[in-house]
């Protein structure tokens, strides 16, 4: 029996300075870091699927059972603030209500390039049209076009043995001057830095990430703990508000005269 064709990616290419890129850093400006984790979930979803998905009420239900505190209206808020910076193909979302890019579409046909490519591939965008422009191909099928002989290869890693990414962070497990460093940009002990680091691999394990080298492992779990602490911290100061409110609710009640406190004599 034939083995079934894979369309999408395992894993992808993350850039170290996602977070600084412009575009980025303007949706994190106007919605914070739920803007970020829709950036990054979508891209993980468009990478599972291929190279695209269709953005459909379906598709968008199901997408916010992993977006907690995201209401349906902010969710669509967000995707058009990414269609409108160019993080998403502007024509082909107005034509088809696809989400693609062109980068994502070079970084995933170069990825899959060893692959025995077979079928149709709906939703391209030229990179080299005669007049100059890139134009997207509204959902018609095309042949995989290869790409100009200067894109610098991707090069995609083999399967990680077991264990690997432990080795990544051996230093942390002993005192050592990037644990140090961590532990006071994050203002971590070192058992609550072990925690974190152990959830980390435990994360990596169960979306079997494969990490390039130890760099590419340092600068995700660096990238990671920022965007957990910052998110323990708003559950936090979420917490506390309510907490205030609700003593300064019960303080009213207690202050309240009763007929006791005039029962006595003056």
């Amino acid at each position: 029996m034939a083995r079934p064709e894979e369309k999408g990616l395992k894993y992808y290419p993350f850039d170290v300075d996602f977070f600084n890129d412009e575009k980025i850093e303007a949706i994190s400006g106007e919605f914070g870091i739920k803007g970020e984790i829709v950036a990054v979930r979508l891209l993980c979803a468009i990478y599972r699927n291929g190279y695209f998905i269709e953005w459909s009420d379906l598709y968008k239900m199901k997408f916010l059972r992993n977006l907690p505190g995201i209401s349906s209206d902010l969710l669509d808020t967000i995707i058009l603030r990414l269609v409108k910076w160019g993080f998403f193909d502007k024509d082909l979302f107005n034509s088809a209500k696809v989400l693609t890019s062109r980068g994502i579409q070079r970084r995933y046909f170069e990825a899959i390039r060893r692959r025995k490519q077979s079928g149709e591939y709906p939703y391209r965008i030229d990179e080299s049209p005669s007049d100059g422009k890139r134009q997207p191909k509204k959902a018609h099928l095309t042949e995989v076009a290869s790409f100009p002989a200067t894109a610098p290869p991707l090069t995609v890693p083999s399967a990680s043995p077991e264990g690997s990414n432990e080795d990544y962070f051996e230093e942390l497990h002993r005192p050592s001057s990037m644990r140090d460093n961590l532990c006071m940009r994050f203002h971590l002990t070192t058992e609550q830095l072990e925690e974190k680091l152990s959830t980390f691999l435990l994360d990596c394990q169960c979306r079997q990430t494969v990490h390039q080298d130890r760099r590419d492992a340092i600068n995700h779990f660096n990238d990671w703990l920022r965007i957990v602490i910052e998110a323990e911290k708003k559950q936090k100061d979420e917490q506390s508000t309510k907490s205030n409110q609700a003593n300064r609710r019960r303080g009213v009640q207690k202050l309240a005269p009763t007929s006791e406190d005039y029962g006595g004599a003056f």
